[in-house]
């Protein structure tokens, strides 16, 4: 299994700047919506999951991007890839992703990593291909879902 580098002391400085990057986001709204929480974060009935809706602006400002899920190469029968970068490890060692299923809409995803060669993670479990995946601004996207930085 795949650890993510860094270790502790790296993932606690990551959380604290996603705890600031959320103040800064709270802070601010645009005049055609006022006032709007930056996150929304929902629970998925019936799962543990959480659906995370950000505003344009909070995406923006994370600097958010994705990429599909696309099958391995060389073709392999039950394997799909994706960019190393969308690789997420929870505190327990569980590898996920968070997927884009609608605009400004993120959803955790599970993942079973095989291997991670030049760039790329070889999935043995995940999202089909062609799911659009967050490759950048993934960390960020954990804060809010676990209540990291949240307005109390």
């Amino acid at each position: 299994m795949h650890r993510p580098r860094g270790g502790l002391a790296a993932t606690l400085l990551l959380l604290v700047a996603v705890s600031l990057l959320l103040q800064a986001c709270a802070k601010s709204s645009t005049e055609e919506e006022g006032p709007r929480e930056p996150a929304k974060v929902e629970k998925i009935a019936g799962t543990d999951v959480n659906r995370i809706e950000l505003t344009k602006q909070a995406v923006q400002r994370l600097g958010i991007t994705t990429a599909p899920v696309h099958d391995a190469d060389p073709p392999t029968a039950g394997r799909t890839a994706v960019d190393d970068s969308a690789l997420i490890y929870a505190p327990d060692g569980a590898a996920f992703v968070y997927t884009n299923p609608d605009p400004l809409v993120f959803v955790r995803a599970p993942v079973t990593v095989q291997t991670i060669q030049n760039g790329q993670a070889q999935l043995t479990q995940g999202p089909a291909p062609g799911t659009a995946v967050v490759t950048v601004g993934g960390p960020e996207l954990y804060g809010i879902d676990s209540g990291i930085g949240g307005n109390e």
